[in-house]
């Protein structure tokens, strides 16, 4: 035993060793961590069939990178059949196309969420 040790308490290379794997254990967990965000847009244009829209999209926060998924959703006022694809997309936000395919009714809503990767 060490004399410089305490009895019943942990020697220093022990204390470094157990602080070390806390850390590592802490930068885990703020990797697996995941930044989501969920934002509407709105059509302002009554869309023909074959007619397409830009809606361009803005987060309530930017992501952290523009590495991340988005899912876009046709919503409330979207009548016929709608293509939703994602144009363009930065850490401030994105551009959806919606393509339709019937008539899409004006003011139709687009659910639009974005989780980092």
């Amino acid at each position: 035993m060490d004399p410089w040790q305490p009895p019943g308490q942990p020697y220093g290379m022990d204390i470094l060793a157990r602080q070390l794997a806390e850390q590592a254990d802490l930068k885990a967990s703020q990797a697996a961590q995941r930044t989501c965000r969920l934002a509407t847009a709105r059509t302002t244009v009554l869309l023909a069939v074959g007619g397409a829209v830009d809606l361009a999209v803005t987060w309530s926060a930017p992501m952290p990178s523009a590495s991340y998924t988005v899912e876009a959703v046709a919503g409330p006022g979207i009548l016929g059949n709608a293509t939703l694809a994602v144009k363009s997309k930065t850490a401030a936000g994105c551009v959806v196309t919606v393509t339709a395919s019937l008539a899409v009714a004006v003011g139709g809503i687009v659910l639009v969420h974005a989780r980092s990767t």
